[in-house]
């Protein structure tokens, strides 16, 4: 584990990957205790997914870098499937939103986590 020898990219890449695993434990939090809804087991396999794709990437930096595209592309697609298929979200309901604002932000750190490591990846 290295974190000296990286680029400033891969650091922010990397620091975006564990700052990705706050939305979806806040939304599972807010869902249980607040509207006493079950949450899909997928919100829970997000964060663990996300700090494994950290730790590989302290060790092999293109490898996590290259899984880190892959999971935040589909992390950016799975609100826009939910909405096709129209699973329903409490949390998006009790504030009229189409979406959870928690997916929305995820959303957003997936795009930043695309953006930083592909200019990690160039350097």
């Amino acid at each position: 584990m290295v974190w000296q020898g990286l680029s400033s990219n891969a650091k922010w890449a990397l620091c975006l990957m564990l700052v990705a695993i706050l939305p979806p434990v806040a939304g599972a939090t807010v869902a249980i205790v607040q509207f006493g809804e079950p949450v899909p087991i997928f919100v829970y396999i997000l964060p663990v997914i996300w700090v494994l794709l950290f730790v590989v990437s302290m060790f092999k930096l293109r490898i996590g870098l290259t899984s880190g595209i892959v999971w935040a592309v589909i992390n950016i697609c799975i609100p826009g499937i939910m909405l096709l298929r129209g699973v329903r979200c409490p949390i998006a309901e009790a504030w009229g939103l189409p979406v959870s604002p928690f997916a929305a932000v995820g959303i957003l750190l997936s795009i930043a986590i695309i953006y930083f490591c592909i200019k990690a990846y160039r350097e």
